[in-house]
């Protein structure tokens, strides 16, 4: 199998990035360690739909590699976009938490948010490696200017 200089390049990108991802994940596990007060259910099931939301973005991210498809590329983004608005919403609500569970709650969430933002940068590869494809797909036609 034959790869282009920008796919090798892409595909060294998204080992990297991968390795980012999981180094956050062992970031993830220490936090949840470092809890040592009971949490509310509200908050376990909020920082649960998070995890599984940044992991979702991965795999998407990835799916979308695997088929080099732009527009499954383009949701990634845009869902990565909106997981950190929804991460902001989730540290407010930790204001009367104590210092130790707030730290630890703060170093998951930003970890949580540091893989969505990893999958945002695989799909910013997949949208580079598609490009060429995707311009010549819908390549449009040049309007004929009359001049009198």
């Amino acid at each position: 199998m034959r790869l282009e200089n920008r796919d090798t390049l892409g595909y060294i990108l998204v080992a990297r990035t991968l390795e980012r991802i999981a180094s956050h994940v062992g970031n993830l596990t220490r936090a949840v360690s470092g809890v040592d007060k009971p949490l509310s259910k509200q908050m376990i099931q909020k920082l649960s739909s998070m995890n599984e939301r940044a992991c979702t973005l991965v795999d998407e991210a990835l799916l979308s590699l695997f088929k080099r498809d732009s527009e499954g590329a383009d949701a990634v983004i845009e869902k990565a976009r909106a997981f950190v608005e929804g991460e902001t919403e989730v540290i407010k609500s930790l204001n009367g938490s104590d210092s130790q569970t707030y730290y630890a709650l703060h170093v998951l969430m930003d970890s949580q948010r540091r893989v969505a933002e990893y999958a945002k940068d695989i799909a910013e590869v997949v949208l580079d490696m598609t490009v060429g494809r995707t311009l010549r797909k819908e390549e449009l036609p040049v309007p004929q200017v009359l001049y009198s």
